[in-house]
């Protein structure tokens, strides 16, 4: 099982993830369980990334008595309303991109944020190399990211439509199939999903520096890493829910 059943005070219980993963969330047992009058169950949102141990439902107990077989069927509704799908990926490639941290003028933030969020999800970085703004370059990181075993590839920065940023041009002259440049989540709108022959390739604007706890990676990248294709629908759906509760409105206004 992936989940782990901690009782708490007052007729609840706590569920926790057993291990990194996607939640997944069954609707209708959750609506049936919340309509039942004996318990109520608030669960994170679908498809959300954890890592291990993290509270991902709460089972509150309604009246003060029940009776045995109606508590027993209703258990049976909770334990599959909520559960937690593993990373089938657990191998990744890094190639952080800019010019000015390659030439040593700036210094690379980026790297520690993606090797904190991969540790937290249960992933190697199995590749990690920084490039400068050149889109030859780029793509031979990127090949050679697969070759030293990598399962998905991220490459961080160079993202934007200013003319220096080359990393679009390179992740498509490697061969792989753009999905969408640009994605309904803010922040990091700025952010690329793609596909070389099956393997997932994830591009991140320079966003994800200053919105470190979420963003895209946390959004988008996971469910490359569950398995889940995405498709050009799925993307454009991320919208309802896209706009992350930590972006700060105050560097889009006048």
């Amino acid at each position: 099982k992936s989940v782990e059943i901690k009782l708490g005070k007052q007729g609840s219980a706590l569920l926790f993830s057993k291990f990194p993963g996607i939640v997944n969330v069954n609707d209708e047992m959750v609506k049936t369980v919340n309509m039942s009058g004996t318990a109520l169950i608030i669960t994170r949102k679908n498809h959300d990334a954890v890592g291990s141990g993290e509270l991902i439902g709460v089972i509150d107990s309604i009246p003060l008595y029940e009776k045995k077989e109606r508590i027993d069927a209703l258990m049976r509704k909770i334990s599959i309303s909520v559960s937690v799908m593993p990373f089938k990926r657990k191998a990744a490639g890094l190639v952080v991109t800019g010019t000015e941290v390659y030439e040593g003028e700036k210094k690379d933030l980026y790297t520690d944020i993606i090797l904190k969020k991969a540790g937290k999800y249960g992933w190697n970085i199995v590749f990690r190399k920084l490039v400068p703004d050149d889109q030859a370059l780029i793509a031979e990181a990127i090949r050679e990211a697969r070759i030293a075993g990598a399962e998905a590839i991220i490459i961080t920065g160079g993202m934007s439509v200013d003319p220096t940023d080359r990393t679009p041009a390179a992740i498509s002259s490697v061969g792989a199939k753009i999905v969408a440049y640009g994605i309904p989540v803010k922040p990091t709108t700025m952010s690329l999903i793609a596909y070389w022959d099956g393997l997932p390739v994830f591009g991140i604007s320079a966003g994800g520096i200053y919105y470190k706890d979420v963003n895209s990676f946390d959004v988008v990248f996971t469910l490359m890493m569950a398995g889940i294709e995405l498709t050009p629908d799925m993307v454009a759906m991320m919208g309802n829910g896209g706009l992350l509760p930590n972006f700060n409105p105050a560097f889009k206004l006048h």
